[in-house]
This record gives structure tokens, sequence and C-alpha cells, in this order.
């Protein structure tokens, strides 16, 4: 099994990510960027969660002496980095360049010590929506920032010779998340009922499972974390060879990534006094079609009833 240099491992993804990791049977390592004493409340209990599947070392953000030692002395096989510096993403404002000359200070000097420490490849997790894959806009400043920040891991992976990919799951939610509705309704005994879940509603799940959800009508489906799917990442990392061109895997394909990511481009409008936020109403496409990334919606689109609401939306193709 692999040996994981995994950081962002105290977010409300990554250590769901770190628990699947170590399920699998894999040797977790999750440098932390804080001191022990910082981490408070569900902060606290995550980080809790995670010493008990991960071997943890406090005060090493990326790039300090302290991550270069740990990543020096640890040897890990595979480098997972799902850490950003991401202060006020949300905002229509968000400074794209700052953003990017934020998270990739330091990247070229990891990459360096991981190269020397013989790590086979470099994944670079995330939960947001960039640009489509057929080559559309990203959805929000922040997307573009962090389309732009992956683009510089990878070349700064494969200038030292190591594999590269990316792994995206758009848009999760479940357990240990931080506020928000799905926050709150997916604590064990909650009575909300605002997801589809297979037969059941969403809150009646205590674990991971794969679901359709939507709050209200007018926003886009999420689904539920699945952390088990970097496995089959893992290993495809712990089988490249060093690489010279570039290595993208993003699991099999599933609804996290192809029709809710598009549902998301669709439904989300700038606005300057909010943000990047949904709409008040869903514009739907007629099941099964697929319009290309950026096609504006007509005025005339069917938009869900209440009674379709509450059975259940409709599962986009894929």
């Amino acid at each position: 099994m692999a040996r994981v240099l995994l950081t962002g491992a105290t977010s409300f993804t990554g250590v769901w990510i770190a628990r699947a990791l170590a399920d699998a049977g894999h040797e977790v390592i999750a440098p932390l960027k804080r001191v022990e004493s910082d981490y408070e409340g569900l902060r606290r209990d995550r980080m809790d969660r995670l010493k008990s599947v991960a071997r943890v070392a406090f005060d090493a953000p990326f790039g300090s002496p302290a991550f270069l030692d740990l990543l020096k002395t640890a040897r890990p096989d595979v480098f997972a980095h799902h850490a950003a510096d991401i202060p006020g993403y949300r905002n229509a404002d968000y400074d794209v360049a700052a953003g990017v000359t934020r998270n990739l200070t330091g990247a070229g000097v990891v990459f360096e010590a991981a190269a020397t420490a013989g790590v086979h490849g470099v994944i670079a997790t995330g939960t947001g929506f960039e640009d489509a894959a057929e080559g559309g806009l990203a959805v929000s400043p922040y997307g573009l920032s962090k389309k732009l920040t992956n683009d510089g891991f990878r070349h700064l992976a494969l200038w030292r010779g190591l594999a590269f990919g990316r792994f995206m799951i758009n848009g999760p939610f479940g357990p240990l998340e931080e506020g928000g509705w799905s926050g709150r309704c997916s604590r064990p005994g909650s009575r909300a009922r605002p997801a589809w879940c297979g037969p059941q509603p969403m809150c009646a799940t205590t674990s991971p499972c794969c679901c359709w959800a939507a709050p209200m009508p007018g926003w886009w489906p999420r689904c539920w974390l699945i952390p088990s799917w970097t496995g089959s990442v893992v290993r495809r990392a712990m089988s490249a060879r060093r690489a010279s061109s570039p290595r993208g895997w993003r699991g099999r394909p599933r609804p996290a990534w192809g029709a809710t990511a598009r549902w998301t481009v669709w439904n989300r409008r700038p606005s300057q006094s909010r943000g990047w936020w949904p709409m008040t109403s869903r514009p739907s496409t007629p099941h099964g079609t697929r319009p290309a990334s950026g096609t504006p919606m007509s005025t005339t689109t069917a938009r869900w009833s209440g009674a379709a609401y509450w059975a259940g939306p409709p599962k986009p193709s894929l």
C-alpha cells in the first residue's frame, strides 16, 4: 500500500479523504498549518478524528522548513495536495492573481524536495468546479484562480519528473461540514428532509452515500461525499512512472464531475452584493440534453414544480 502525504486534512473533505485512505490500507501523513491548541469546535472534532487515522504533524504549513523536513524524513509515495489559502473565495471581486500567488508560493521548492524524496506523483485535489471538460469558462473568479494554480502545479511537477493529476469532487456535503443547510441536516437525528437519496431522504443516513440534493428549487444538486473515490486515484499514482508529459486522473465518470458541474455553471451568476451565489430559480434543460458550456438558458425553459422537487430531482445523463 501507499504512503500518502496529505495536506488540508482537517478540512471537511480532507478528513474524509484521510479516513478513506486509511481504511484502504494506506499510511496517511498529515502536515497541519497550525499548532494543536489553535483547533477549536468543529475543527477540533475533525482534528481528533484525523489523529485516529493519520500521523499528524502540527505547525508545518506548506513550503515551510518543518514541511520540507517532514517530506524528507517521511519519504511518501504520493503527495496529495488538498490545502489552499482561499480567503473571500465566494466574493465576486476575488483577486485571482493574488490567489494564484498565495497558493503557488513555495510549490517549486516543495516539488523539488518531493522528487528528491522519491515521490512517485502529485495529486492536486479540490471541491470546486473550475472549467468544463470541454474547455468552457470557469464558474467564478475563485474557479479561475484554482485552474491557474493547478496549471502551475502541473508544470512545476512535470519539470521535475513527477507524475501529476487532478481529482475534483464538485459540491460535496455531509457530516462534519461547517455551517449551511447541509451541515445542519446531515447531523445524526436531524428531521430535515431537503434532499433525495434513493428511496430515503439524505438526512436519514449516517454514513457517506451518493445522492442528488437540492435544499430549495433555486439551488443546484450537490453530491453526498464519497471519500473512497480517492482510492483508485492513489493506485494510479503509485503505478505511474516518472512523467515527462501530463497525466490526468479524475476517477470513473460520476455525477460529481459531469452533469452536476454543468448545472453549477448554468445556475450561478455573479452578484456584486452577495458574491457568487445561486439564482433564485432553477433553469433546467429537457431531460437528457447537454448544451455546450456557456449556452444561454431560454426564458421559456421549463422549471421544476414543487411536486417534482419533493419527488426527487431528475438524474441528468453523464
